[in-house]
């Protein structure tokens, strides 16, 4: 749902890094905490491509090892994509113990593969994971749809909601943490 507006009919979302205090007289106030600043710096502006290469490199360093915090084997949704390839490596760089893959594949449809399993392959043979490729028929999707729904916290429509779903009850079975590179083509420029 687009901010603000919320499936319920006079509730609102708050803006990110705000907070609401509801008085008991139904008077509200709000205050947000932290802005975030799309400009750049001047510092930003001179520092050249290898200086942002390394700072892009340290911070995705540092946000994959610190969700290895686990006592279980951790493991990686590979698509084959820029962001899972990326998190799978990343976690094979901090020695990660017994990393699985898993990656998710559809029925062939009007000649166009419903699966990425070729690239997903290949990342997870070059880092030596143990990977497990799913097949999800397409008579599955729709009985699925329903529990997809009601396991979403608000009503999201995309075509792999369901697929992402089914993708994480199978994982559910062998891993209870994984790491995902959903949303990372959209900052590394992934898509036309």
């Amino acid at each position: 749902m687009p901010a603000p507006h919320t499936i319920q009919q006079g509730v609102r979302k708050l803006p990110p890094a705000t907070r609401m205090v509801v008085q008991p007289v139904g008077r509200t106030e709000t205050h947000a905490w932290w802005r975030l600043d799309f400009g750049p710096s001047a510092a930003d502006i001179v520092r050249p491509f290898e200086a942002w290469r390394d700072l892009t490199l340290t911070a995705l360093r540092a946000a994959v090892r610190r969700r290895t915090v686990a006592d279980v084997p951790l493991g990686v949704l590979l698509s084959g994509g820029v962001g899972s390839s990326l998190i799978t490596g990343l976690l094979a760089e901090t020695g990660t113990p017994d990393q699985r893959t898993y990656a998710i594949g559809f029925e062939t449809v009007g000649g166009e593969a419903g699966d990425e399993f070729h690239y997903a392959d290949l990342v997870a043979n070059h880092f030596g994971t143990h990977h497990e490729k799913m097949m999800i028929p397409a008579a599955d999707l729709l009985s699925a749809l329903p529990d997809a729904i009601d396991a979403m916290s608000e009503p999201t429509v995309s075509h792999d909601c369901v697929a992402f779903y089914l993708l994480s009850a199978a994982v559910a079975k062998h891993s209870c943490v994984v790491q995902s590179g959903q949303g990372a083509d959209e900052v590394f420029g992934g898509y036309h």
